[in-house]
């Protein structure tokens, strides 16, 4: 849900940068803490904490998302590789799925009882690697209180988010906006909203399809060298874009 009627657009989505300033003004921030409470859990991806130690920072997480007001968690439940962070173990991934549900399993009680959903992300760990795979593993835990914290940009280099809107549905608790060049490749191909190959039309088109009525969260992976603070400025225009707040045509 939105904090005020200044985020909410035709169709039912809203963006994490409120209205748009006036010339000259800094863009109006939402209060990102009333929504959701974000982790990476990067703790796991290096293997730094057991599988214990990860539900009870889970649970941490829950409960101050409920302090907070926030209706949401970002979890990443675990991982079967991880190009980009040096040394990371490679964990078999029927091994990695078993403990991934039954960490999950165990947190569900505890989101239900706070009214906090979990969202789990799709992120580039070789895990979950399809809207029918993160579909099937939402449902194996059979909470609502447990969905997907969808990242559009993380699906392009093999995938097509408005494919995965509708094939998770009403599963979907949050979303990442972001955008990838295919041809770039690695980490280098996450680039400026609008500057990649998400067919943003479609993807919008589909969570209307859906009914998905939450916000999505512009996120931007790679800052600027210089001017940095100028990547909060055209996000926030690129995202009037792609959210039908302009003039201009897709």
């Amino acid at each position: 849900m939105t904090n005020g009627s200044d985020n909410r657009i035709p169709g039912g989505i809203a963006d994490r940068y409120g209205k748009k300033s006036n010339a000259g003004r800094q863009p109006e921030l939402t209060d990102r803490s009333k929504n959701e409470a974000g982790s990476s859990n990067s703790q796991e991806y290096r293997n730094q904490l057991s599988p214990g130690e990860m539900i009870d920072v889970c649970k941490k997480q829950l409960e101050l998302a409920a302090v907070l007001g926030a209706d949401a968690i970002l979890v990443i439940p675990g991982a079967v590789g991880v190009d980009f962070i040096p040394g990371s173990e490679v964990v078999a991934y029927d091994k990695a799925y078993d403990r991934a549900l039954e960490a999950i399993g165990k947190l569900a009680p505890e989101a239900e009882q706070l009214g906090v959903a979990i969202g789990i992300e799709n992120v580039w760990n070789k895990f979950l690697l399809s809207p029918l795979e993160m579909r099937g593993f939402i449902d194996a835990i059979g909470s609502r209180f447990v969905g997907s914290y969808l990242d559009v940009g993380n699906i392009v280099h093999s995938g097509y988010p408005e494919q995965w809107v509708r094939i998770l549905g009403d599963r979907i608790k949050k979303v990442h906006f972001k955008d990838y060049r295919r041809e770039a490749g690695g980490l280098h191909g996450f680039v400026d909203l609008l500057a990649g190959d998400v067919d943003y039309p479609a993807v919008v088109s589909a969570l209307r399809e859906i009914g998905y009525d939450g916000y999505v969260t512009g996120e931007m992976i790679l800052a600027y060298k210089h001017y940095t603070e100028q990547i909060i400025f055209n996000t926030s225009a690129s995202m009037d874009a792609i959210l039908g707040r302009t003039d201009y045509k897709a």
